[in-house]
């Protein structure tokens, strides 16, 4: 059994689940802005281009937008290539995935803020 059918058969994820889970990820982060200084556009880092990625990012998005903040989706590859064009213009992050969440954590400093959605075990990786 390779390790994509272990997956599936340990979190066996379909259809409107998933959208609800990209949903509930991206209510579950608005909470995050709500400090004194809202941020007006955030970078949406995609690991790859997964549907579960794609599905939060359309959360993510529709959520955002509709808090009046602006969002621009990178995939990974893309945002390695204008790493620091983008880390001065964007106040806000939120990676998509483990890959995602790693590069990031690396090579953006604050006081740009960093939000990870779909990272299993943070601690672990020492994101937190």
């Amino acid at each position: 059994m390779n390790r994509r059918e272990k997956t599936k058969k340990i979190l066996p994820v379909r259809g409107a689940t998933r959208i609800w889970l990209a949903w509930t990820a991206a209510v579950l982060l608005l909470p995050v802005w709500s400090g004194p200084a809202k941020a007006d556009q955030v970078a949406i880092v995609l690991s790859g281009e997964a549907a579960p990625y794609r599905q939060a990012q359309v959360g993510l998005e529709n959520c955002l937008t509709r808090e009046k903040h602006t969002t621009r989706t990178y995939l990974l590859s893309e945002a390695v290539k204008k790493n620091d064009a983008l880390s001065q213009q964007v106040p806000v992050f939120v990676a998509v995935g483990t890959k995602a969440a790693l590069w990031l954590h690396k090579n953006v400093a604050p006081p740009v803020k960093l939000i990870y959605c779909m990272v299993s075990d943070p601690e672990g990786l020492g994101l937190v």
